[in-house]
This record gives structure tokens, sequence and C-alpha cells, in this order.
């Protein structure tokens, strides 16, 4: 008993060493995403965008559309290879215009630069998810964003894909990918 107790002890505290960096991460995006940049003046947004929420709510738009079939590696393929999405990108415009929110506005940020200043600040409790995420980003961001075979590894590759922490990322090409 006292073994199972440990055992436990140990799961959670392993799960709680990881809230930190995760929260850092969206931290950092929130903060990168909420602010106009007019010459050298910065502006907070009107409107202060979730970006997890917002990644939620673009991840709904594709299911109602039927374009997305589930919230699975499968269906994210799937959908990447089908055509005529002129429809789903006016939907996801609205979206995005709705919270002043512009497609390859820090994309850099969202996708590079926060999940790489997040692993370094914790580099005593490496994601491999993320840095792996990073790796394949990096070489689709060098690609334009058009090497489907790079997209599949990157889906296949990302673990605990029920997350949108590490889902978001894919929710996020896959709307640049459309917008293209």
């Amino acid at each position: 008993m006292k073994k199972l107790a440990l055992l436990f002890l140990i799961i959670i505290s392993c799960k709680e060493a990881k809230k930190p960096l995760l929260i850092d991460l969206e931290n950092c995006i929130n903060e990168s995403i909420n602010f106009k940049t007019f010459g050298d003046e910065i502006i907070k947004k009107e409107i202060e965008i979730d970006y997890y929420n917002l990644m939620k709510r673009l991840e709904e738009i594709y299911l109602k559309s039927g374009f997305l079939v589930s919230i699975s590696k499968e269906s994210y393929k799937s959908f990447l290879k089908k055509t005529d999405k002129k429809k789903l990108n006016k939907k996801i415009n609205k979206l995005f215009d709705s919270y002043e929110f512009s497609f390859f506005v820090g994309v850099d940020k969202i996708l590079v630069g926060c999940p790489e200043r997040v692993l370094i600040a914790y580099k005593d409790r490496l994601d491999t998810n993320l840095a792996f995420q990073i790796k394949k980003i990096n070489q689709l961001m060098a690609d334009g964003y058009n090497n489907d075979e790079l997209i599949d590894k990157l889906i296949d590759g990302t673990k605990n894909f029920d997350n949108i922490v590490y889902r978001s990322s894919i929710i996020y090409l896959t709307a640049i990918k459309i917008g293209l």
C-alpha cells in the first residue's frame, strides 16, 4: 500500500512539475499576440486574445463544417488532404477578424519563439514534445508550409495530441495552410 501511495505521489509530482512550463508558454504566446506595433509604439489590443481558446474555437469551426471528423491525428491528416476549403477560409477569416488576429503576424513567435524561450528557461525539465514540434515547424517554415510529408510527420510525432497545448500548433498551421 505504501508503494502505491509513493507511486501516486511521484506521478502527481511529475504532472505538477510540468504545469509551470505550460503556463509560461501560454503566457508568452498571449503576451505576444495581444499587442500591436505602430512604428516604435506598442499598443495593447482592445480585444484580449486567449490563444488556446481561439484555437479551440477554430477547431470547432473545422468540426462543424465537416472538414474535421474528430479530434484525432488521422482526422487532421485527412482534413489537410481535402481540396476545396474556400468556404472554410471565409469562416476562419471571420473568426480571426473578430479578434483582430492575423494569420502571419507573430507566427514565428507563437510556433517557435515562445516554445524555444520556455524550453530554455526549463532546460532541466526538457519537454521532448515541444522540442520535436519546434524542429518540425522550423523545417515547415523554411519550406513555406507546403510540405505535406513534414506536416504528417509533425502530426504523427506529436504526443499528448488530446492536449490543446500540443495540438494548437497543428490547428494554427492548418489555418495557415488553408489561407495560403
